[in-house]
């Protein structure tokens, strides 16, 4: 109360979206593991996008087969490399990047983090919602 309201306490989205612990829910925590082009569908996985998490390991012995579940379902994307920001949002060049931060709940962040060190983590992406002003936009291209 009484403070005087400065520039540098004022920020456009684009500037709150640069810092990770600002994009975070409450209750939530942002974790990040380390992916290959594989794993993250050919680094396709941009910020804001939803994924499902998919856990796989090679099981040992005369039985050697590959056993695969989906560990989690629809967990927002905050980062892919030091990247929090939209495409569109940034003129930042693509970039190939080795880990995703995603948001989780706590026991589901120590779900993801014990998958990852017993076998394999790999990102489905789910389609992104268009929204409905640029579909009303893109609808009218077509006429």
């Amino acid at each position: 109360q009484g403070e005087p309201v400065l520039p540098h306490r004022l920020g456009t989205e684009t500037t709150e979206q640069i810092y990770l612990s600002r994009k975070v829910r409450e209750g939530y925590r942002a974790v990040s593991v380390g992916v290959n082009l594989n794993q993250s569908a050919a680094n396709l996985i941009e910020p804001e996008d939803e994924v499902d998490i998919l856990f796989s390991k090679k099981l040992e012995g005369p039985d050697a087969k590959i056993v695969s579940q989906i560990i989690l379902q629809k967990a927002r994307v905050l980062a892919v490399g030091r990247k929090m920001v939209l495409p569109e949002d940034t003129q930042e060049p693509y970039a190939e990047y080795t880990s995703v931060t995603v948001e989780l709940k706590p026991e589901d962040a120590l779900k993801l983090v014990n998958s990852a060190e017993q076998g394999n983590i790999h990102f489905m992406l789910h389609k992104r919602p268009i929204l409905e002003d640029k579909k009303a936009i893109s609808e009218s291209d077509k006429d």
